[in-house]
């Protein structure tokens, strides 16, 4: 094929994640990713290599700016001690353990605490006995979860030897956003693509994701720095990220179905929601527009805006417009 002829990089990039979730839907996340491990193995290698090799800090520099304050904040006392686990043997499996169910989770969805945005479930039908359960824990992956539960301030604090979550946020973020997607594309086969993108920000909102890690009792067991007599408060963030650590760490001990069959069962009803848009979580979709109004213009063509003609022709192409 002559260069003239081929298509520019962005449509390319377009054509193969589009082909990526095609192959995704109809034959499953499994057959996918076999393939996509081979395509990517040698740049991840080398990418690794790279990254041994090199002088790079751990963290990037805003986890230090946020380390740093966390040291003034305990003001030169000496932080707790790292509490253990708090999990329960399974009756069924002496081998496994579980994290303990709260008594009335749902109370936590609404409850006003400092530092916590309120979030609005009114319109979300919740089953009897929600949420599900996070999947046991076997004895032989408690290092992992101890990690997933850890915040990075104790590792930089206490050392390496203490691992924290600080690289199972990304595969758990990654993994939960799949999730949202796939469950999105089942309960909801008629809408658009600016549709689904909608519902895939409602339901990955850190403020939802935070208050998921509330209602299946992380924070009880999430290990952060804090003075010893300090009341036992998190930060949203915190949990949002123990939450998707340990969405990684199910995958890892597990398998995507496994993984699937248990966040299909904590996310349905929010997708659901979000689906018939009766969730707001966002802060963007606290302001309804008018149907009639910028949104009715921006749907049916594509604005002069600041963008350039190639960026307006391209946004045009892909939602099936002609730019104005």
């Amino acid at each position: 094929m002559p260069a003239s002829e081929i298509p520019g990089m962005e449509r390319i990039c377009d054509i193969f994640e589009s082909f990526v979730g095609a192959l995704a839907i109809h034959s499953g996340f499994s057959k996918v990713l076999e393939p996509l491990c081979l395509l990517f193995a040698p740049w991840a290698e080398k990418l690794c290599e790279a990254d041994s090799s090199s002088s790079s800090p751990e963290v990037g520099r805003r986890v230090r700016d946020k380390y740093q304050f966390a040291l003034r904040r305990l003001a030169g006392v000496s932080p707790a001690p790292l509490k253990p686990l708090n999990l329960q043997p399974l009756e069924s499996n002496s081998s496994a353990w579980c994290i303990p169910r709260l008594a009335d989770p749902s109370e936590l969805l609404t409850a006003h605490m400092r530092g916590w945005r309120t979030l609005d479930s009114s319109g979300v039908e919740l089953p009897p006995n929600y949420p599900p359960p996070v999947p046991a824990v076997e004895s032989s992956h408690l290092r992992l979860w101890t990690e997933a539960l850890t915040d990075v301030h104790c590792r930089l604090y206490f050392g390496t030897e203490v691992g924290s979550n600080h690289r199972y946020r990304a595969v758990g973020e990654s993994l939960y956003a799949l999730a949202v997607t796939t469950l999105a594309i089942d309960h909801a086969p008629a809408h658009s693509p600016a549709q689904l993108n909608e519902l895939r920000i409602e339901c990955t909102n850190k403020d939802l994701v935070a208050r998921l890690g509330l209602i299946l009792n992380l924070h009880a067991n999430l290990r952060v720095l804090r003075i010893v007599d300090e009341a036992d408060w998190v930060a949203p963030n915190r949990v949002a990220t123990a939450f998707y650590a340990v969405v990684a760490v199910v995958y890892l001990q597990t398998d995507w179905s496994t993984l699937m069959a248990w966040l299909g069962e904590l996310l349905s009803p929010w997708v659901d929601a979000a689906a018939q848009r009766r969730l707001r979580a966002s802060s963007g979709a606290e302001k309804q527009l008018d149907p009639t109004g910028v949104r009715a213009c921006y749907l049916t063509t594509v604005p002069k805006s600041r963008r350039n003609h190639k960026t307006r022709s391209r946004v045009a192409g892909r939602m099936g417009m002609h730019a104005a």
